[in-house]
């Protein structure tokens, strides 16, 4: 949770940074001001350099309910830095887990693209019946000599 470094400061410790940042402002105060007004509090320094503002989305107040915006405060509020980052790990030690079907395989959709159900022997049977035909059309219309 902003240890990535991509955009914006690191929110690992936010539930411990946010409360000594402004003096006399609660941290969950801090945090619902800075949700609902993303510019009010922008920090000077980010992972990658200064910190820009106008980043965040600004209407927050109209996309969460007040309900939904104290959820992600409490969040923020638990946030001390001893959270290890859920990094996926990768290697013999590993077992993969099947995941489930949702179709089974003999009545999932074909792919698009060539599909080879009919097989080059019976094309070729097709093809050959098909001149044979248009030869006998051909001599049964071709005028006597």
């Amino acid at each position: 949770m902003g240890e990535g470094g991509k955009v914006g400061p690191d929110l690992s410790a936010i539930g411990i940074i946010a409360g000594e940042r402004i003096s006399g402002m609660s941290t969950a105060d801090y945090l619902r001001e800075s949700i609902i007004d993303p510019n009010a509090f922008v920090v000077e320094e980010c992972p990658n350099g200064p910190c820009i503002a106008n980043i965040m989305p600004r209407d927050y107040t109209t996309r969460l309910s007040p309900d939904q915006i104290e959820i992600i405060i409490a969040f923020l509020l638990e946030q001390d830095g001893s959270q290890q980052p859920l990094i996926p790990t990768i290697g013999d030690d590993v077992t993969p887990v099947p995941l489930p079907k949702a179709v089974p395989a003999n009545k999932a959709a074909r792919p698009l693209g060539f599909s080879p159900s009919i097989s080059s022997l019976s094309i070729q049977l097709m093809l050959i019946g098909i001149v044979f035909l248009l030869t006998l059309f051909m001599v049964w219309k071709r005028p006597s000599d």
